[in-house]
C-alpha cells in the first residue's frame, strides 16, 4: 500500500510549496508563489500545496507558519515573469526550470532576479549543504541568484539485464569513451529480428539527442562560442577543431550499426508499439538510454524498477578528459521588485532545505506520507535529486541509481547551442548533403546573424 501511495504521489507531483518545522513561524504577511507541476498532460495532485481546508498539506502549513498568507499558482515560472512584472502582477517568488546557465543571463538582462548573497550572510539559521557544482551554476559574478529544490543531472542509464544477457561486464562509473563504445558493440545482436537487442535506446524528442552531443563537446571543452576582436562572444563551432573532433566521434558512434535504435520497420517485426516515445529502453531490449534524471526510470505496478537499472555519469575522455553532462534544474528565485523580500527569504530558505525534504508530511487516505525523504526504504524519485551533500542510506535497487545521479550532479557541462538546428546540421552531414565542417559554418552564420544562443558576457 505505501510503495503504491508513494508512487502515484511521486510521478504526480513535480516540486510543492511545503514549509518544514523551521524557526520561522513568528513570521506575518502574505506572498505570492509561482510553483512547478506536471506540464506534461499527466495526472496532478493540485491540492497537495495546501490552498484551503481539506488539502493535504493545509494543517502542517498553518501549523508552521500561522501568520503567514500563502497564494499559490500553478504552472507559471520564468518565462512568464517579464509580462507579470509589466503588468504589475509578478509574484514574490517564482520557479526556473531548465538549465540555469543558460536562463539566468536572459533573467538577469532583464533586472528579474534578487541576489541571495547578503540574505544568506544575515540568517544565522541558514545552513548550506548545497552542492557545489548547483550553487555555481545558478552564481554570476559572485552573486547567487537561485535556490535549487530538485537536480536532474543527465547522464546514461544502464540495463544491467541486457548485459547479463549478452555476458558483458559491468562497467565501472568512472567510464571512458572508448568503454562505453565497446561494450555498444559487444551487446548488439539483430539476428533474431523478433528478439533483438541493442546498444542505445534513442528519443523521439529532440532535446536529449543535443545532450547526448553535449557529452562528446565536454571531453574536448567545446563551449560553444568563442571571443572576437571586440570582446563579443559568437558562434564558432566551424572554426573550432576541438568541436569538429567531437561532433565527428559523436557522428560515428550515431551511425554505427551497434549504436543503432530500432526503425518502426523493426519495432513492428518485434511487435513493440512505435507510439511510445521510450518503447526500446522502456521494453528492456536496450543495453543503454542517454536521459535525465528519473525520468527514464521504468517502474513496475508496485513503485519498483522493472529491470535492473542503474545511472551512471557522461563518460570521460579516453585519453583522461573530464566528462560532464547537461545539468538542469527546478529552482526557485526571488523576483527583483519584490516589496517582500525579507519574508519570501524566510520562505524561500524553508522550502528548499533539508529540513524540508526530512520533516514535510501529509496524511492521505489514513497514512503519513514523506513524500521527498531519502531513506534506506526509498524506492520512488522524486522529479528531481535532492541538491545536497548528504550520504544517504538507500536500498539496494535505490543506491545504484543514485549513486550515479549524484557523480553526474558534481560534473554539470553546459554547450551554448541551437540545438534544433545544430542538430539539423548533423543530419545533412549524414545525409551526404554537407562536409561537416561546411554544415558547421551554415550553423554558425544562423546563429550569429539571428542572435538564437544567448551567450555567457
Amino acid at each position: 500500500m505505501f510503495k503504491r501511495l508513494l508512487a502515484l504521489l511521486l510521478a504526480a507531483i513535480l516540486a510543492c510549496a511545503v514549509v518544514p518545522a523551521l524557526a520561522v513561524n513568528e513570521v506575518e504577511g502574505e506572498l505570492t508563489i509561482w510553483v512547478r507541476t506536471n506540464e506534461t498532460g499527466r495526472e496532478s495532485l493540485y491540492g497537495i500545496w495546501g490552498n484551503q481546508p481539506g488539502d493535504p498539506y493545509y494543517d502542517y502549513l498553518k501549523e508552521q507558519f500561522p501568520n503567514l498568507k500563502l497564494n499559490f499558482v500553478i504552472n507559471k515560472g520564468w518565462g512568464d515573469i517579464a509580462g507579470a512584472a509589466a503588468a504589475g502582477d509578478a509574484p514574490d517568488i517564482f520557479f526556473i526550470d531548465g538549465n540555469p546557465d543558460i536562463l539566468l543571463p536572459q533573467l538577469l538582462n532583464q533586472g528579474l532576479m534578487e541576489p541571495l548573497n547578503a540574505y544568506m550572510e544575515n540568517d544565522a539559521s541558514f545552513v548550506n549543504n548545497f552542492v557545489p557544482g548547483v550553487l555555481d551554476a545558478m552564481t554570476v559574478d559572485g552573486q547567487l541568484y537561485a535556490l535549487p529544490f530538485d537536480v536532474m543531472p543527465y547522464g546514461i542509464f544502464v540495463n544491467y539485464d541486457v548485459l547479463d544477457s549478452a555476458n558483458v561486464d559491468y562497467p565501472e562509473l568512472n567510464w571512458t569513451l572508448a568503454e562505453f563504445t565497446e561494450m555498444c558493440k559487444a551487446v548488439t545482436n539483430k539476428s533474431d529480428p523478433a528478439n533483438p537487442r541493442i546498444a542505445i535506446a534513442r528519443n523521439v524528442i529532440e532535446n536529449d539527442y543535443i545532450r547526448f552531443l553535449t557529452m562528446f563537446c565536454a571531453i574536448y571543452g567545446v563551449k560553444g562560442y568563442g571571443i572576437n576582436a571586440e570582446g563579443k562572444a559568437y558562434s564558432n563551432l566551424s572554426e573550432d577543431p576541438n568541436a569538429i573532433t567531437a561532433i565527428e566521434k559523436y557522428m560515428e558512434l550515431q551511425a554505427n550499426d551497434y549504436a543503432y535504435t530500432l526503425s518502426q520497420d523493426e519495432r513492428n517485426v518485434a511487435g513493440l508499439d512505435n507510439s511510445v516515445w521510450n518503447i526500446d529502453w522502456k521494453a528492456g531490449i536496450a543495453a543503454t538510454f542517454p536521459g535525465v534524471s528519473s525520468w527514464a526510470l521504468i517502474k513496475d505496478a508496485n513503485g519498483d524498477p522493472a529491470f535492473n537499472q542503474v545511472f551512471y555519469p557522461a563518460f570521460s575522455g579516453d585519453n583522461g578528459e573530464a566528462g560532464g553532462a547537461p545539468m538542469e534544474t527546478i529552482s526557485y528565485a526571488i523576483y527583483a521588485g519584490s516589496k517582500n523580500k525579507e519574508l519570501a527569504w524566510a520562505y524561500l530558505s524553508a522550502m528548499t532545505s533539508e529540513e524540508f525534504r526530512n520533516n514535510a508530511s501529509a496524511e492521505y487516505e489514513g497514512e503519513t506520507v514523506h513524500i521527498f525523504k531519502y531513506d534506506e526504504d526509498t524506492t520512488g524519485f522524486t522529479f528531481g535529486l535532492p541538491p545536497f551533500t548528504t550520504e544517504y542510506e538507500l536500498n539496494d535497487a535505490f543506491a545504484k541509481l543514485y549513486n550515479g545521479l549524484y557523480a553526474s550532479m558534481q560534473t554539470p557541462y553546459t554547450l551554448y547551442a541551437d540545438q534544433f538546428n545544430l542538430l539539423e546540421a548533423t543530419r545533412k552531414v549524414a545525409r551526404g548533403e554537407a562536409s561537416l565542417v561546411d554544415a558547421l559554418k551554415e550553423y554558425d552564420n544562423f546563429v550569429n546573424a539571428n542572435n538564437t544562443v544567448v551567450f555567457p558576457e
